[in-house]
């Protein structure tokens, strides 16, 4: 189970972990995040990753199941993990719709 501490935490390991299982340079490509809701309610947070030769992998986090979903390009699922946040360290408006790491990230912490 990962434990990660905020909003930051979650956005950098799903961004390392689609870069890295579609081989894509990190710090190169953009990511975008929604939040996933049934009527008025958010239930989790989909990342879409997209790179070049229309690759888009993507992550779906459903919040009280505290499980992240990966799938890469072709649409399958490569991997399951648990992840737990904080509760007082998460809000839906945490997720502003994209997340773009500089070019100087470093993906070895």
């Amino acid at each position: 189970m990962a434990e990660l501490t905020d909003t930051n935490g979650l956005r950098t390991f799903v961004y390392v972990t689609l870069c890295d299982h579609e081989r894509l340079e990190v710090g190169q490509f953009r990511m975008t995040e929604q939040v996933l809701r049934i009527g008025t309610d958010g239930w989790g947070v989909i990342f879409r990753l997209t790179g070049p030769r229309q690759v888009l992998a993507s992550a779906i986090w459903v919040w009280h199941r505290k499980r992240l979903m990966f799938y890469g390009s072709s649409g399958r699922r490569f991997l399951q993990s648990d992840v737990t946040l904080p509760p007082d360290n998460m809000q839906t408006s945490d997720f502003t719709n994209s997340f773009q790491p500089n070019t100087s990230f470093d993906s070895s912490s």
